[in-house]
């Protein structure tokens, strides 16, 4: 869900879902390796068509450009997408494990790069919809550039500035979000806060200790607050926090898995932190003084301000 007044993304999803889908995959890994081998041939059939962008060795020039890479791109992340899964799933096997961390930590660094690949083709491109590019899906891109996208549909997505949400892989105005999720049976819920907690758990995303103050950033304007050694607090995180994050002691977030945003880019830069904490945000306050230890992925609360 985006909210349009102040640019912020949060993301739900079902954890029971995420525990059956990680069961499926060792199940179906451990019982075939042919599985596994299957899955690194897709990686390196698909990495060899934007790995030229990635590194810019080559530029996209033109929509069909685009749409090819876009191609690619998908089919690429679909299988890392399970690598990433994969080296972090204990009912896997070892040795399966410990591969795909190894193809893991060989492509982390580009996370960033391939959003910036698209960036970089809208602005040059189509410098008069820089507005939308941030809420426009990359097939309506591929319209547009086709001259396929209507003015009307160009509106539609225009109005998605003031916020909207991505169910089912279809596009609702926060108003219509309720309604929607009611007719599914699905509710979300709210979370009761112990705000005397003097201990918080997450998941671990790159290990390491770190103190210092804290410092939440909610929202984008807040990002250039952030000072060298605070420790980095926050929802989830996207490309326009690597500032902060290159200068943070440490990283927490409320949500994400290991293939999470912060995640990957607090592997690539050795960073403490610890994802996924559900209530990080809601506990800790600014100025705060912890210990973030992401070998143990606890959080402890020294001194309160």
């Amino acid at each position: 869900m985006r909210d349009g007044k102040h640019n912020k993304v949060s993301v739900w999803y079902d954890l029971r879902e995420l525990d059956q889908l990680n069961f499926l995959t060792a199940k179906k890994v451990n019982s075939n390796s042919r599985v596994f081998r299957k899955i690194f041939e897709t990686l390196d059939r698909e990495w060899r068509r934007i790995e030229p962008l990635l590194n810019r060795q080559k530029h996209i020039k033109d929509i069909n450009d685009f749409s090819d890479y876009y191609e690619h791109l998908v089919k690429w992340w679909s299988a890392m997408t399970l690598i990433f899964n994969i080296s972090g799933i204990a009912g896997v096997k070892k040795v399966f494990r410990d591969k795909a961390l190894k193809r893991r930590a060989l492509v982390e660094k580009y996370s960033d790069a391939m959003h910036c690949v698209y960036l970089e083709f809208w602005k040059k491109s189509y410098p008069e919809y820089w507005d939308i590019a941030f809420v426009v899906s990359p097939r309506e891109a591929i319209k547009l550039g086709e001259g396929k996208l209507s003015k009307k549909a160009i509106l539609e997505i225009r109005s998605r500035l003031n916020g909207f949400a991505l169910f089912n892989n279809k596009v609702y105005f926060l108003a219509k979000l309720k309604s929607v999720l009611k007719k599914k049976h699905i509710t979300l819920e709210n979370q009761e806060i112990n705000r005397d907690l003097k201990e918080l758990k997450g998941s671990i995303a790159c290990s390491g200790v770190a103190g210092g103050t804290v410092h939440i950033i909610h929202f984008r304007d807040q990002i250039n607050t952030f000072k060298e050694g605070e420790i980095l607090v926050t929802e989830m995180t996207n490309p326009d926090f690597i500032p902060a994050m290159r200068k943070a002691a440490a990283i927490i977030t409320d949500e994400g898995g290991v293939m999470c945003h912060a995640a990957i880019v607090a592997r690539e830069m050795n960073k403490p932190c610890i994802i996924g904490t559900k209530i990080a945000t809601k506990v800790l306050k600014d100025g705060d003084l912890v210990e973030v230890d992401a070998d143990k992925g606890i959080i402890k609360i020294i001194k309160q301000k």
